[in-house]
């Protein structure tokens, strides 16, 4: 089968968020005489941008691989995914939105959360591979 990438949904208030607390926390350093603490700040948007804007799930036909920028990358089995459920769970996640799905794996019932912007085709991927997932 072709493997398939998907784009993650991302949360634009959550987005700003991030961004506006960088922004503002950046602020006062303006007026100091460290340029260094500017380029952190520097830095730091642009490793979120990475991490929100680079975050997606590929698909192929052993493997559900999650990239969360260039820092994250998960290589699961896609015949030890037990279940899916939706979620909006705040915990950490490559899942730059909180309209996510919760995946469950074998053998220890880990949880993975994911937010894929076509999630009926996410499921439908991972079904095609593993029909014995459950879909909640």
């Amino acid at each position: 089968m072709t493997p398939y990438r998907l784009k993650a949904k991302i949360d634009r208030g959550l987005a700003l968020m991030i961004y506006a607390l960088i922004v503002a926390s950046a602020l006062p350093l303006l007026f100091s005489p460290g340029w260094y603490f500017v380029a952190i700040h520097v830095l730091l948007i642009i490793l979120t941008t990475d991490m929100l804007y680079g975050t997606h799930y590929t698909i192929n036909d052993q493997y559900l691989i999650l990239k969360g920028g260039v820092f994250y990358t998960l290589k699961i089995e896609i015949t030890s995914v037990i279940s899916i459920k939706p979620s909006r769970s705040i915990e950490s996640a490559p899942a730059p939105s909180f309209d996510r799905l919760e995946i469950t794996l074998k053998p220890n019932k880990k949880r993975v959360l994911v937010s894929p912007k076509d999630k009926e085709l996410f499921i439908a991927l991972l079904l095609e591979r593993n029909p014995e997932i459950i879909v909640k």
